[in-house]
């Protein structure tokens, strides 16, 4: 992994020199040619432009390879720039401004390729380190290629300069292509979204990317609206010669390569959103301070300035990368620096014409709106309803480490006399267990994990409501508790009833189908699974029909269909009455009815008819796999964004198989993004058959199926990463066998 962080700061090096250096000459070519500063400027707005296009530009790099655009869209530049050999005189002009609008559709491209590139060649532990790595590069060329760029110009004229700024991307191709990839990022869309829609719909779902983003558009925005106002200050105010613009581009862009450098330790720290705000207050200071009449603090303010500004942009950056879907990184990556880079076009002109109001007054409106952008971001209003956040669930696991309950944890009904026992933050104290109180409930902890696995379908979450319902247990005044068992399931399906509705909140936004978290055979997390209503209560094609289900109707149908409670009981458990409680299990039961597959077929059957089946797939057999699969079989998957998965249905026999024959068919591509070659096992997954896709001791995937007597009616595969990693330490510790089938 260090050799591909080199790799990417030795990029940044490379096309900020090249970049920087022409951005430069070809105004000043501009220039001596037409011998108009208007038309001078103009091919500044050509390279910027593009970034406004970034949305539909980005949408390119989900739809190809990504590595290999970038690549090219590189090599086709140093091309482009080639054709400026033609310009000899003023005629050819429009040569250069062609060639600048080439240079802006190539960085917004670009960016947003190494953006998405960066997530698959480094663990997300380095992305801030290497992001800020990037940043000081590219601020350190900026410094140093407009002058060996204009230098050049002056010595040999603008074709000699044309050929050092091909060779850059030439070079950076060839680093690229050096880059070792984890895996090839997925260039297939999860989803038809248009680029705009898309990453707007992204960027603004979730407070990880929006705060950043927006923070980030600020400081930007800020910074083009106050050049006018610091000119002004120079010139007019100071009273000091315009070559001391340079000394403060100078300062700003030392402080940028210090806040480049230690921009990754501090989101590590403060996480992104802490940053964010970090560096928008930098920039704030550091225009207040060119407010004042000294010179020395207004080129402190400058460093100010040029710290706060990359922090920005860094943590802008590294929020994205880490919180974007995989197949979707290209378009929100494009449209994320649209959103950061796009007001400056409106921000630079309206600052120009603010100035006229004075030298202070842009500089004071910029301290104002980037602290005002701090403040709106860092305002969250409380509700008990909001889905759990990862702030959230990391202040519930400290508190469970402390000893204490889950905070802003509801529905869970207190003893009386457990009011009196709240220390000073309103938590419960606990109280000190005895061992006979310790062995009750864990003689109860497999029934509860049961239960809680097939209300919420996470076999993860179910163990994080059984820990909490222990505390519960802990802090509880147990000599009042007159049934225990009775007790702990009242407080565990409450705790379950209460995340089942921040986690339909949740999975409104959740990137595709969602399915439920696989459990294998023999893990206490299933239960019971000796009649044919266990199994089917906690196979994965019920689980996902329980999600249509309201949280009361799962908790019913859940303790009177899987473990048999008697109605009167479940009614005290949900606090409603008795006729009521009948009723919910009715309607909970015809919904489920309704979507229930036919009978089911004894395991040696299943077993064989499963062989057969993976021998028909990697083989390509369509014929036969359409033997194999009844006339209405579905086939669905969950990759939670992380790795391609059909979002929509296969419905029916043959489109079904075609779609498995072209899954299992051999390729690069495939054997690239799993990590390997892998080996497909037949094992029971969730009381039913199935396939376990194997990389090197790694569940990489699991395919449920649905045997009926008529054959396979239902598949389901599950490859999110993130709910295979429990299913991973379960299968590393089991007997599994010999593999069936080596594929790829």
């Amino acid at each position: 992994m260090r050799r591909n962080a080199g790799l990417f700061v030795a990029i940044s090096l490379l096309s900020g020199f090249g970049s920087s250096a022409m951005s430069l000459v070809a105004g000043i070519w501009i220039l001596d040619l037409t011998g108009s500063t208007g038309l001078a400027a103009l091919a500044g707005l050509c390279v910027y432009a593009p970034v406004l296009a970034g949305p539909w530009l980005g949408a390119v790099l989900d739809r190809a390879p990504r590595r290999p655009l970038v690549i090219a869209v590189n090599l086709v530049l140093a091309a482009v720039l080639l054709t400026l050999f033609a310009v000899r005189g003023p005629g050819q002009t429009w040569l250069i401004f062609a060639v600048s609008c080439a240079y802006g559709v190539s960085y917004v491209l670009i960016d947003a390729g190494e953006s998405a590139l960066l997530p698959s060649a480094l663990p997300p532990s380095q992305l801030g380190d290497v992001n800020g790595w990037r940043s000081s590069a590219q601020e350190g060329m900026k410094l140093i290629a407009p002058l060996a760029g204009a230098g050049l110009y002056a010595w040999l004229g603008g074709h000699a300069v044309v050929v050092l700024s091909a060779a850059a991307p030439v070079l950076v191709a060839t680093l690229y292509a050096a880059v070792r990839l984890r895996r090839t990022p997925p260039h297939q869309l999860t989803r038809p979204d248009h680029g705009l829609r898309a990453g707007i719909s992204i960027l603004s779902r979730q407070r990880a990317t929006r705060v950043p983003v927006a923070l980030a558009a600020a400081s930007i925005a800020m910074s083009g609206f106050t050049t006018a106002a610091i000119y002004t200050i120079v010139v007019s105010e100071l009273r000091l010669p315009t070559t001391f613009l340079g000394v403060l581009a100078s300062a700003q862009g030392a402080g940028s390569i210090v806040g480049g450098l230690v921009v990754g330790r501090l989101i590590s720290r403060w996480g992104t959103v802490g940053v964010g705000m970090a560096g928008t207050v930098l920039f704030a200071l550091g225009c207040l301070a060119r407010c004042l009449p000294w010179w020395p603090v207004t080129v402190a303010g400058a460093v100010l300035a040029g710290v706060g500004l990359p922090w920005t942009l860094v943590a802008a950056v590294t929020a994205v990368q880490t919180h974007t879907p995989a197949p979707l990184l290209g378009r929100i990556s494009a449209t994320a620096n649209t959103a950061m880079f796009g007001p400056l076009v409106v921000a630079i002109p309206l600052g120009s014409a603010a100035v006229h109001l004075g030298a202070r007054p842009p500089l004071i409106a910029a301290v104002v709106i980037c602290l005002t952008a701090v403040a709106a971001t860092s305002y969250r209003p409380l509700s008990r309803q909001n889905p759990e956040t990862p702030a959230t669930r990391d202040r519930r696991r400290r508190a469970r480490r402390r000893g204490l309950p889950r905070p802003g944890a509801c529905h869970v009904p207190p003893h009386p006399l457990g009011a009196k026992r709240r220390d000073e933050r309103g938590y419960s104290r606990p109280m000190p267990l005895s061992t006979d109180e310790v062995e009750l409930f864990e003689r109860s902890r497999a029934r509860l994990e049961a239960i809680a696995y097939r209300l919420l379908g996470s076999a993860s979450d179910a163990e994080d409501a059984v820990q909490d319902t222990f505390l519960r247990w802990q802090a509880a005044d147990r000599k009042h508790v007159e049934t225990p068992q009775a007790w702990l399931t009242k407080v565990l399906t409450n705790l379950c009833l209460n995340q089942l509705t921040s986690a339909r909140a949740r999975r409104e936004t959740y990137v595709g189908t969602w399915l439920p978290e696989p459990v294998l055979a023999g893990d206490r997390m299933l239960g019971p699974v000796d009649t044919v209503e266990q199994r089917e209560s906690v196979s994965m094609a019920v689980l996902t029909l329980m999600e249509r289900l309201s949280p009361n109707e799962r908790a019913v149908y859940v303790l009177r269909e899987a473990f048999g409670y008697p109605h009167n009981e479940i009614a005290d458990i949900l606090g409603v009455t008795e006729s009521n409680c009948q009723q919910i299990y009715r309607r909970a039961k015809q919904h489920v009815a309704a979507g229930r597959a036919r009978a089911e077929v004894d395991g040696a059957a299943a077993r064989k008819i499963v062989e057969e089946f993976l021998a028909a797939a990697t083989t390509g057999e369509t014929q036969r796999l359409v033997e194999l699969l009844t006339d209405d079989v579905t086939s669905i998957g969950d990759g939670g964004g992380k790795i391609p998965a059909r979002t929509a249905p296969v419905v029916g026999a043959l489109a079904v198989a075609k779609f498995l024959r072209g899954l299992f068919k051999p390729s690069d591509v495939k054997r690239d993004l799993v990590g390997g070659s892998p080996a497909l096992h037949a094992a029971t997954v969730n009381g039913g058959p199935a396939v376990v896709v194997v990389v090197d001791d790694r569940v990489v995937g699991v395919m449920t199926l649905k045997v009926t007597p008529e054959g396979v009616a239902d598949i389901r595969s599950q490859v999110n990463p993130d709910k295979l990693e429990r299913f991973t330490r379960h299968w590393s510790t089991s007997e599994h066998g010999e593999p069936l089938i080596q594929v790829w």
